[in-house]
């Protein structure tokens, strides 16, 4: 058995451990075709960044998101034991600014002094 065709299978590596690669997947999208065609792609990317980032248990962390990805960044940031707040007043049409904060922080807990912004 192999994975993805380069080198054989171990199956005593371990599978606790993430295994990231860079490779980029090809996604074909439709263009100019709906609301959720060409944009899928899109909203999958930001999804995608900030589930990365909650993987990472990054303490706080701050995106600008499509706003009918909040339903989806909501059960995300439950799943996570994150907590979530939304701000709709972005300035920009569509977009929500989602601050999730991890429930292990707490008032004194020693978190960065800048939190990065990811507008994806």
């Amino acid at each position: 058995m192999t994975d993805s065709g380069d080198e054989p299978f171990d199956a005593s590596e371990d599978l606790e451990t993430p295994q990231f690669n860079d490779d980029i997947p090809f996604v074909a999208c439709e263009t100019e075709g709906g609301p959720f065609e060409d944009e899928s792609f899109i909203a999958g990317t930001q999804y995608g960044a900030v589930e990365m980032l909650t993987i990472m248990e990054i303490p706080i962390i701050n995106a600008l998101v499509d706003e009918r990805l909040l339903a989806q960044i909501d059960l995300l940031a439950m799943g996570s034991s994150y907590s979530i707040v939304a701000d709709h007043a972005t300035g920009i049409e569509g977009a929500v600014r989602v601050t999730l904060c991890h429930n292990s922080v707490t008032e004194g807990t020693d978190v960065p002094d800048f939190v990065p912004d990811f507008d994806i």
